[in-house]
């Protein structure tokens, strides 16, 4: 084999491997963006997990929830804590707003999360916090899905939160 001849194999093998490399890195990237979308995905389930343990296992805040999310008058320090149970449902509702916008989570989990968003602004009160009372910090794009929301619920939508309210009365938490 002459010097040119081993050149030549050389430079075949050099291109072989640059393309199997660029074949590895392009499987890497690929596989790396959807384990961060079930990461994604993962993690806003919790979240949405968290909300109702955090109801489950704090009789004060299951108290202070069905309260607040009926509008009824509340201590200073209850709505306090509906303020900030509001505040932290929402910012993950708005973490889902923004992941399924930049298509990283799952259209099933975003419709799951529209749904549960539609049914928190039935409660007159959730209504009022955005409104009125809420801490500010969302995004633009945010607001505005939030308050077309509003704006499309119907005396349909407020005939569920009746039911839910004579539920939570049950269960006795009387809003």
């Amino acid at each position: 084999m002459t010097l040119e001849q081993a050149y030549f194999f050389a430079e075949i093998i050099g291109a072989v491997a640059v393309v199997v490399s660029l074949l590895y890195l392009g499987w890497q990237i690929r596989y790396s963006r959807i384990q961060a979308k079930n990461d994604a995905i993962d993690l806003i389930t919790k979240e949405r997990g968290d909300f109702v343990r955090l109801l489950a296992e704090n009789s004060e805040i299951s108290r202070i929830i069905p309260k607040g999310f009926a509008g009824k008058k509340m201590h200073p320090n209850e709505q306090f804590r509906f303020n900030s149970y509001m505040y932290h449902v929402f910012v993950n509702l708005e973490l889902a707003f923004r992941k399924i916008g930049k298509n990283e989570i799952d259209n099933r989990l975003w419709i799951a999360y529209d749904e549960g968003t539609h049914w928190w602004m039935t409660g007159p009160g959730v209504r009022k916090w955005w409104k009125t009372d809420m801490v500010r910090g969302f995004t633009e794009e945010f607001n505005i899905y939030v308050n077309e929301m509003i704006e499309t619920i119907s005396n349909k939508d407020l005939n569920a939160y009746d039911k839910q309210t004579a539920f939570m009365e049950a269960a006795g938490n009387k809003p």
